[in-house]
């Protein structure tokens, strides 16, 4: 099992992790004192693309939403 946490906020958690040898990996986002929160399936490539929107977002180049091409 891989797993990362990847933000922590006095209300919610987010983890990403993978289970066992699937392709597959689950988004999570925990809230506090609910007991559960949304799970979101990825495939590796949406993973990459998750981590590569989440670098440009800290780095301050990902302004004005969604620039997709």
């Amino acid at each position: 099992m891989t797993e990362r946490v990847l933000f922590v906020e006095r209300d919610y958690v987010i983890v990403l992790k993978r289970e066992g040898t699937k392709d597959l990996w689950r988004l999570m986002f925990l809230i506090y004192g609910f007991g559960e929160g949304i799970e979101v399936w990825l495939r590796p490539d949406e993973v990459k693309e998750l981590i590569e929107a989440l670098k440009e977002v800290k780095d301050g180049s990902l302004e004005g939403g969604d620039q997709r091409d």
